[in-house]
């Protein structure tokens, strides 16, 4: 008797109250509303990266590479041997661009302040660190192939030092092919690198030729062209 007479007492709308938290959350996911459009390629490249970007500013250490080790080895190459030389996956990336351009500013503004000074015309050096960008992204492939391939991050950082020492010293960078052995002479002038390092000096000196420049544009996309395809398809493999 209690239980009818409080339930006779109670307002009209007190029965609705009871099961409209139900209805209201059915309601919310039955929702006839359409979904988000699925994001394109673009703008997940360009979130990833900007996501690699901001863990620089929780890992300042990521830094040190592109800072502390240009500097020393501009250093030491100017002092110690300056004598003697004469002289996804695509967001990381893309972060890794940016860290690029942050070492190539850092040794561009050093070599400025030890007396370097580029001959050519001012658009020189903006387009030179361009230049240098795209072939340092288009050869960040093969080392994400490598952290795919390999299992651990000591093997990775193992191989692709070797690797990127052998080219850089196999190259023009240091010393005068003229100077080298015929047998090594061939690889050297033929390193992509070797390519790369003329063009960007000829930008910076204003003795740059269109053909130095494609060439370097040629050697990137054919090492896009073969290294992006195998890259993502590792990548997916590993989902």
């Amino acid at each position: 008797m209690t239980t009818a007479a409080n339930s006779q007492n109670a307002p009209s709308g007190a029965s609705s109250n009871v099961s409209s938290p139900a209805g209201i959350s059915l309601a919310g996911v039955l929702s006839a509303r359409s979904r988000p459009p699925r994001p394109g390629p673009v703008s997940v490249s360009l979130t990833f990266g900007w996501r690699a970007v901001l863990k620089i500013k929780h890992v300042p250490m990521q830094l040190f590479d592109v800072t502390g080790f240009p500097i020393m080895f501009t250093l030491m190459f100017t002092f110690l041997f300056g004598g003697a030389l004469l002289g996804v996956l695509v967001g990381a990336l893309l972060g890794d661009a940016l860290r690029y351009s942050i070492a190539a500013t850092v040794v561009i503004v050093l070599g400025l302040i030890l007396g370097f000074r580029p001959e050519g015309p001012l658009w020189g050096m903006p387009l030179a660190v361009g230049l240098l960008l795209v072939f340092a992204f288009s050869l960040s492939w093969i080392w994400t192939m490598l952290g795919l391939i390999l299992k651990s991050m000591e093997s990775v950082m193992m191989v692709s030092s070797m690797v990127i020492f052998f080219l850089t010293f196999a190259s023009n960078i240091f010393v005068d092919p003229r100077t080298m052995p015929g047998w090594l002479q061939v690889f050297v002038i033929n390193n992509p690198i070797s390519h790369t390092a003329t063009a960007v000096r000829g930008l910076m000196h204003g003795t740059v030729t269109w053909g130095q420049i494609a060439w370097v544009l040629a050697s990137s996309a054919v090492l896009v062209g073969i290294f992006g395809p195998i890259t993502m398809r590792l990548y997916r493999r590993k989902q």
